[in-house]
C-alpha cells in the first residue's frame, strides 16, 4: 500500500506540468542522444525550479557543470528563464514548491532516474 503524501498534487498533474515546462527544450531534439541530454537538462532545471533555488547564478552554475560550451549555456539559461519557467503559472509553481517541500514528496524525484547533480543538496 502506498503511503499518503503529506501535501500532494497527483502524479498525472506533475507529469503534465513537467511536460509543459520541458517542452521548449525537448521539442527541438531529433536524435535519441539529443533527447536524452535535453531531458537531463530539463530535469536539472526542474529541480532548481521546484526547490526555489533557480537564481540566475545557480542556473548558470548547474549548466556549466553539465555542458562545456559557454554559448550553449547562455542559450539554455535564456530558454529556461524566458520560455520554460514562464510556461507555468505562478500558482502552479507555488503548488510545486509546497508539494516538494515535503521530504517524502521530494525523495520521490529519485524515481526519475539519474540526475547530473546530487539532488540531496537541494533539499
Amino acid at each position: 500500500m502506498k503511503k499518503k503524501k503529506v501535501f500532494s498534487i497527483s502524479d498525472d498533474e506533475i507529469s503534465d506540468l513537467f511536460a509543459k515546462f520541458s517542452h521548449p527544450i525537448i521539442k527541438s531534439a531529433i536524435t535519441e542522444s539529443q533527447k536524452s541530454k535535453s531531458l537531463q537538462i530539463a530535469k536539472t532545471l526542474w529541480l532548481l525550479l521546484v526547490t526555489g533555488t533557480d537564481s540566475e547564478n545557480n542556473v548558470y552554475e548547474r549548466l556549466n557543470q553539465m555542458t562545456l560550451k559557454h554559448e550553449s549555456n547562455v542559450a539554455l539559461g535564456s530558454l529556461y528563464f524566458h520560455k520554460m519557467k514562464k510556461s507555468l503559472k505562478d500558482a502552479e509553481i507555488t503548488t510545486l514548491y509546497s508539494h516538494y517541500r515535503s521530504a517524502e514528496n521530494f525523495n520521490e524525484l529519485e524515481e526519475w532516474g539519474e540526475f547530473p547533480l546530487d539532488i540531496t543538496e537541494l533539499h
